[in-house]
């Protein structure tokens, strides 16, 4: 969803949640989690992630500075 500052992308589940060191900041949990943290950091963003044993949420929020201005028609660009 867009807001003032920036879009949010939010994915949850009520799974079973996942284990404590794929959540920790220092183990992203392999390839796919770091890969989308170093992704949402590249666009000054912020990765956030929540599980419990009831599921998880995982959640990226990226400021408007690193959204394409509407106006703009990629299509026109020179490649």
């Amino acid at each position: 969803y867009g807001h003032r500052h920036g879009a949010t992308l939010r994915i949850e589940d009520n799974g079973i949640g996942m284990p404590d060191k794929i959540r920790e900041s220092e183990a992203l949990g392999g390839l796919g989690m770091r890969n989308m943290q170093e992704r949402i950091e590249h666009l000054h963003g912020k990765l956030s992630i929540f599980s419990t044993g009831t599921g998880t949420i995982v959640e990226a929020t990226v400021p408007l500075t690193s959204m394409m201005n509407p106006r703009e028609d990629r299509r026109k660009q020179p490649v």
